[in-house]
């Protein structure tokens, strides 16, 4: 199931919650049972939240595979994982402020803003990444190009 799926899902289940038909319980409730933004600013936080969660599968993939095609990069790669998993989290805390409505909208905002810039380094640190992989494979061609030759040479010769 993908995640908007889910989260609309999840959306729905929690509506009667907010709507005021959740327990039954005289307790003191601690957020408002309901939280009022309009439609326009609804939709923009679920688009923000959708797009980096595509944004943060994505760069996951790309992780994957440098991790794959990766020979000594291993300490950049671990830094990396991590800064994804702390954006995922980052992200997974956005969610839940929108699904549970437990900060305010500006609270929640701010989470979504967060969460975009670790986006944008570590698609920034991904993308150097993936350079200096791809220029590391043309220096090792190259070189082999070169021992070809050496090698082709000194057979003519000898």
């Amino acid at each position: 199931m993908k995640p908007l799926k889910k989260f609309l899902l999840a959306l729905l289940l929690l509506v009667p919650l907010f709507v005021g038909g959740g327990s039954s319980e005289a307790e003191e409730p601690e957020h408002p049972s309901q939280v009022t933004l309009s439609w326009t600013e609804w939709t923009q936080l679920r688009t923000a939240w959708a797009a980096q969660t595509e944004d943060l599968s994505q760069l996951e993939v790309k992780l994957n595979q440098l991790q794959k095609n990766s020979t000594g990069q291993t300490q950049d790669l671990l830094e990396l994982q991590e800064q994804l998993e702390s954006s995922r989290e980052q992200l997974q805390k956005a969610k839940e402020s929108l699904t549970n409505a437990q900060t305010s909208l500006s609270d929640a905002k701010k989470e979504l803003e967060q969460s975009r810039a670790s986006l944008q380094e570590l698609k920034k640190e991904i993308e150097a990444m993936e350079k200096t992989e791809s220029r590391m494979k043309r220096q090792r061609n190259i070189y082999a190009a070169v021992a070809v030759i050496a090698v082709g040479a000194a057979i003519s010769q000898g």
